[in-house]
Formats: structure tokens, sequence, C-alpha cells
């Protein structure tokens, strides 16, 4: 794929999330800020998530929408 990245599926970072951000969420839920973000490739039919992307996937959705909506 893109050399220096590493990506993972939507289940793998539901896990990482959970494991690693204490951070629980649905996948459809996960899929739907995936969208919002505009943060992920699709190969196929799966969609892949950048490892540096992770972290940024426990923020709120309603403060998002509301800093974008200010710019």
């Amino acid at each position: 794929m893109i050399e220096g990245c590493l990506f993972y599926k939507v289940s793998e970072a539901q896990e990482i999330l959970k494991n690693k951000f204490d951070y629980k969420i649905t996948k459809s839920h996960l899929r739907y800020k995936l969208e919002v973000f505009e943060c992920y490739i699709r190969i196929g039919n799966i969609m892949m998530i950048p490892e540096d992307f992770l972290k940024y996937l426990t923020l709120s959705l309603v403060l998002f929408k509301k800093t974008k909506n200010i710019k």
C-alpha cells in the first residue's frame, strides 16, 4: 500500500481502541465516524484506517462538527 504507513481494518481498529485507549465503540458507529472524519481508504469493500489517526477516533463528533462549522 503506502510505504511507511500501517493500516487497520475496522474490526482491528475497534480492538485497538478498546485495549490501548480504553474506548468502546460499535463497528457501525466507528464506520460512521470514519465517514465524517474522512480518514480512511477503501480497498475493494474494506475500509482501512491509518494507524496515526486511531487516537482521533476517540474524539466527540459533536465537538468536531462544531469546530468544522466555525472554520
